[in-house]
C-alpha cells in the first residue's frame, strides 16, 4: 500500500495493523506520530524490549484503543509474534529497516497479519522533492524565494528526514521576515549529498580519482542500483554540455537554469566553472563511453567493472 493510502486508513479505521518497509525513514516517523495523537495509551519499543513487549500484547489494558510500535524489529530477538499478533485487538506499527530481507519466515509471517505500507524515497531526478519542500514551509508560513528551495534539495540530497532538519533551522535563522533566499540556504544549511549521485559526479568533475572511488564506493554502499547512476551521469552530462553551448552563444546563467532545471547559483559557482574545466570535447567522450556502458550493462556480469574502466578513462 501507497504511504499517502495507508495515512488515509490510518486516520478513518482504527485497530489496524502496518508494518512500514523502505528507505525514507522521515516517513515511517511521520506515520508512527500520526497514529500517537490518535491512540492512548501508545507502547514504543526496541531491539532488546523482547520480554516488555511481549507484556505489552498480553496485556488486555485499553485493548482497543492502544498502540504498540516495534522498531527495528527485524534486530529482534525471535519470538512467537504471529501467535501473539494473532490475539491481538488493538494497533499495531512493526519498522522494518530498508536493507531486511523480507522473505526469511519471521518477517514474512509479519507482512501476512499486517499491512505493507511502503515509505521509499521520491525519485531523485524529479522535481517531487523541491516542491516538497515548498509545501512543509507553506504550512508555516514561510516562502522560498528565487528557487531557494531547489538549492537547498541539492546541498542536502533526497533524504526527506535531512531536508525536513535542515528545513526547520532555516525557519529559526528567517522567523522575523519568514522568507528563505539562496544566501540564507548557502549560510545555514548543511551540505550532506555524501555517498550520493551528485558526489559521483562532483568528484569526477574534479578529476580526482581517490574522491571519485571514495564516493562511489559509498554510493554502491547505500544504493545497489549501478544503471540508476549511469543514467543519472548520462543525464547529468548531457546537461554540462548543453551549458556551456548556451553559455558560448551568451545565454545568463538564470535562463540556462529555467532550461536545464538546475538552480542558477548552482551553474555560476559549481556546474559551468567544473563543466568548462573538465573539457567540452572530454564531456563528448564521456556521453559516448557512458552510452557504451549503459549497453554493456545489459549483458555483462560483473557490473562495477564497467564502470571502473569508464572513469580511468577519464582520469587517465
Amino acid at each position: 500500500m501507497r504511504f499517502n493510502e495507508a495515512i488515509k486508513e490510518l486516520q478513518y479505521r482504527r485497530g489496524k495493523r502496518f508494518v512500514l518497509t523502505g528507505d525514507e525513514i522521515y516517513l515511517k516517523e511521520l506515520f508512527a506520530e500520526t497514529a500517537k495523537k490518535m491512540y492512548d495509551p501508545v507502547f514504543s519499543f526496541f531491539p532488546g524490549d523482547e520480554e516488555a513487549l511481549k507484556n505489552a500484547f498480553y496485556s488486555d489494558l485499553f485493548e482497543d484503543e492502544k498502540l504498540i510500535i516495534i522498531r527495528h524489529f527485524e534486530e529482534m530477538k525471535k519470538f512467537d509474534f504471529k501467535g501473539l499478533v494473532k490475539k491481538y485487538t488493538g494497533s499495531l506499527i512493526v519498522m522494518i529497516s530498508e536493507e531486511t530481507n523480507l522473505k526469511i519466515p519471521a518477517i514474512t509471517d509479519t507482512l501476512s497479519y499486517c499491512t505493507p505500507v511502503t515509505c521509499n524515497k521520491m525519485s531523485e531526478f524529479g522535481p517531487d522533492y523541491p516542491a516538497w519542500l515548498v509545501s512543509k514551509a507553506s504550512e508555516r508560513g514561510y516562502l522560498f524565494v528565487d528557487d531557494a528551495e531547489g538549492l537547498l534539495y541539492h546541498k542536502v540530497g533526497p533524504d526527506m528526514l535531512m531536508l525536513f532538519s535542515e528545513l526547520e533551522k532555516l525557519m529559526i535563522y528567517k522567523e522575523v521576515t519568514k522568507s528563505i533566499s539562496p544566501d540564507d540556504v548557502t549560510k545555514v544549511a548543511t551540505n550532506s549529498a555524501s555517498g550520493s549521485t551528485y558526489e559521483v559526479l562532483d568528484n569526477i568533475l574534479r578529476k580526482d580519482p581517490v574522491k571519485i572511488f571514495k564516493s562511489l564506493d559509498l554510493y554502491l554502499k547505500n544504493n545497489d542500483d549501478l544503471d540508476g547512476l549511469v543514467y543519472f551521469l548520462s543525464h547529468y552530462f548531457e546537461k554540462l554540455y548543453r551549458m556551456i553551448l548556451m553559455f558560448e552563444v551568451k545565454i545568463p546563467p538564470e535562463s540556462i537554469g529555467e532550461i536545464l532545471n538546475i538552480h542558477p547559483f548552482l551553474i555560476k559557482t559549481k556546474y559551468l566553472p567544473r563543466a568548462q574545466s573538465f573539457g567540452k570535447d572530454l564531456i563528448v567522450q564521456c556521453l559516448d563511453r557512458l552510452g557504451q556502458v549503459e549497453v554493456g550493462l545489459r549483458g555483462f556480469s560483473c557490473k562495477k567493472l564497467l564502470l571502473d574502466r569508464f572513469i580511468f578513462s577519464l582520469i587517465t
